[in-house]
Parts: C-alpha cells; sequence; structure tokens
C-alpha cells in the first residue's frame, strides 16, 4: 500500500529536480527570467515580480513539466543553450552515478541505503528521455510527457560526435542493467542471509 505513496512522491521529486537542473544552468549562464511549471501548469518557481505578465507570455502545456526561459541574454549561445538542456537529465544522473558508486563501494545499509537506492533509481530519467524517443517511438512515461530524445539534441547542439553519443547511449543501458542486478542481487543475499541467521535467534520451545 506505501508504494501508492511512495512512487508517485518519487517521480514528482524527479521531474522537480529535473526542471531544477534546467532552471539553475540557464541562471548561472545569465538567464534572469525563468519560469518552472508542472503539469497542468502550476508554478513551481518564477524569477518574474509581475505574475500576471509572466501567465500571459507562457504557451499552454503540452507535458508533464517545463522550464521557460524568456528574454535571453545577447551572450546566450547555442551552446549554452545546449548545456541548459542537457543539464536536466545531467543532474539526474550525475547524482545517480554518485550514488551507484557510494552503494558499491562502501555498502550502506539503513536510511542510507535508502537514499542511495533512491538516487541509483534516478538513472530512469535520463535512460526514458534517450531510449523511449528514439527506439520506442513513444513519450518520456509512455502515454505521457514530451516526446524529442532532449539529451540527444543537446549533446548535438554542444558539438558533441556521433561515436560519443552512441557510447553515452550504451553507458546509459549498461547503468540500468547494473543497477537492476545489484539490486535484485542484493535483496536476494539480504533475503537468503535473514533466512540462515533467524533460526539461532528463535526462541526456544
Amino acid at each position: 500500500m506505501k508504494w501508492i505513496v511512495i512512487v508517485p512522491l518519487f517521480l514528482l521529486s524527479t521531474i522537480v529536480l529535473h526542471e531544477s537542473g534546467h532552471a539553475l544552468t540557464a541562471y548561472v549562464l545569465g538567464v534572469e527570467n525563468i519560469s518552472i511549471r508542472i503539469w497542468p501548469g502550476f508554478t513551481l518557481f518564477s524569477t518574474f515580480s509581475d505574475y500576471e505578465y509572466l501567465m500571459r507570455l507562457q504557451s499552454p502545456m503540452t507535458g508533464v513539466a517545463s522550464t521557460d526561459l524568456f528574454f535571453l541574454p545577447e551572450t546566450f549561445s547555442q551552446m549554452d543553450g545546449g548545456l541548459c538542456m542537457l543539464m536536466g537529465s545531467g543532474v539526474t544522473f550525475i547524482i545517480s552515478l554518485i550514488c551507484l558508486f557510494w552503494y558499491v563501494v562502501y555498502r550502506p545499509s539503513g536510511k542510507q541505503q535508502a537514499c542511495c537506492i533512491a538516487g541509483m533509481l534516478l538513472v530512469y530519467d535520463a535512460f526514458t528521455y534517450v531510449i523511449f524517443p528514439t527506439v520506442f517511438g513513444v513519450r518520456h512515461l509512455i502515454v505521457i510527457g514530451g516526446n524529442k530524445p532532449e539529451p540527444l539534441i543537446a549533446l548535438e547542439y554542444l558539438g558533441v560526435e556521433t561515436m560519443a553519443i552512441n557510447v553515452f547511449i550504451c553507458w546509459l543501458i549498461a547503468q540500468v542493467v547494473v543497477t537492476g542486478w545489484l539490486l535484485c542481487f542484493r535483496t536476494q543475499n539480504a533475503g537468503m542471509v535473514n533466512n540462515a541467521v533467524r533460526p539461532f535467534f528463535r526462541a526456544p520451545g
């Protein structure tokens, strides 16, 4: 029953984190007019002081969430645009890598383990943004979300060669497989250990 609450909260947190990556990168690059919206149109963050003016500028929602950049500075280049686009899935991907490394090397337990597992699962964001639109021709979340491989488009804007992009795709697939294997393997081992140890702690009689 608890998963009915945990899964939607996890997905919502992932979406907010993804959009925050876009927005913070744009802000660092000098964009001062930014807005983050979540379906069906809730504004979670905005640098606009005039809310009504912001509402007039915004277009209707076409996906689950969006980060809107208005009045880009003259120094804003295609490379800057590519970096802003990349750092949505880029943030979740980097966190997933760090958590995967921590989980493998330090073998955490308790709350730290739960945080590591949640972080490792963030790899789904980059994976679905890349694989679902390009391989299966569906939206990022199958029935909802955008239908463009945002990270791949961003890498092209940044001038990354096709070979490197293919390596990145292979890495994503491998990371998803390794993450799934680790979680299943550790869970099974934990169950086997518990079953082996439990009889020794059973009350006599």
